[in-house]
């Protein structure tokens, strides 16, 4: 077989994907507004961004600081302002991206783990999950974090068997994924803990340097987000974002207990 025809049957399914998740991300009415609340608040607080120049301090409700979460999402909605204007749109577009990353990463997964035309189906059917395709259309943390997660999981299977710094990838996953959706990254790398210590004598992932230096990257950009916080406001930034972590800890949804 001529390479150009295995490049072709190794991307095809890819573009296949594609064609099939880009409808269901990009078609909407051009009617439909920000939903309430957190829509209008990260969009919001990323106009903010643009119209203060402060990219360090969320601000909600005429310039008040409210540090109840991390600003990566808000970054990237101020980045899709900054380029295409600031219209629902744009402010839907990094998670629409996030949405169509994810689809071709739970392919990538599918493929190590399976054969790939389940792969291709799994892919598939996750696009159109009721819940799954609704983020992908909203501007909110929560697509941009299942990619952040999808990512670092497809680094750490290709580490698996490529000598690339693939631990590197997944390490640094962590603080970005922090700074997307604060200490909902946690959860994540909790369910990773079972293949990363039971598998260990298979893929010896946690022996390789390079998944700390990863880590230690990946969260410059968290701590000196935090730090230019704490030097310009004082440490009460800090105790108002971990406060928010202890508020939750100690509330119970639909009678969950404190592990919800």
């Amino acid at each position: 077989m001529e390479p150009s025809a295995v490049i072709w049957k190794r991307f095809l399914p890819y573009f296949t994907l594609l064609v099939w998740v880009l409808p269901i991300v990009l078609i909407r009415s051009s009617q439909q507004s920000l939903m309430a609340h957190d829509e209008g608040i990260y969009a919001a607080q990323a106009k903010t961004i643009l119209s203060t120049g402060d990219w360090i301090t969320p601000q909600w409700g005429g310039g008040t600081p409210v540090f109840d979460r991390t600003i990566g999402i808000q970054w990237l909605i101020a980045g899709s302002f900054l380029l295409f204007g600031i219209n629902e749109d744009a402010a839907r577009l990094p998670s629409a991206i996030a949405f169509i990353l994810s689809v071709l990463l739970t392919y990538a997964i599918g493929v190590r783990l399976t054969t790939p035309r389940i792969a291709w189906l799994g892919a598939a059917i996750f696009s159109v999950i009721p819940l799954v395709t609704q983020y992908g259309r909203l501007a909110t943390q929560d697509m941009a974090l299942v990619a952040v997660e999808l990512i670092g999981i497809w680094a750490l299977l290709m580490a698996e068997s490529s000598m690339r710094p693939w631990r590197f990838v997944a390490g640094a996953m962590f603080g970005w994924g922090f700074m997307i959706k604060g200490f909902m990254i946690i959860p994540a790398a909790i369910a990773l803990l079972p293949y990363l210590i039971v598998q260990h004598r298979r893929h010896r992932h946690l022996l390789d340097p390079m998944l700390y230096v990863g880590l230690a990257v990946g969260l410059i950009l968290p701590i000196g987000w935090l730090w230019a916080a704490v030097e310009r406001d004082g440490f009460y930034r800090l105790q108002e974002l971990f406060g928010k972590l202890f508020h939750l800890g100690g509330q119970t949804y639909q009678g969950a207990n404190q592990f919800y």
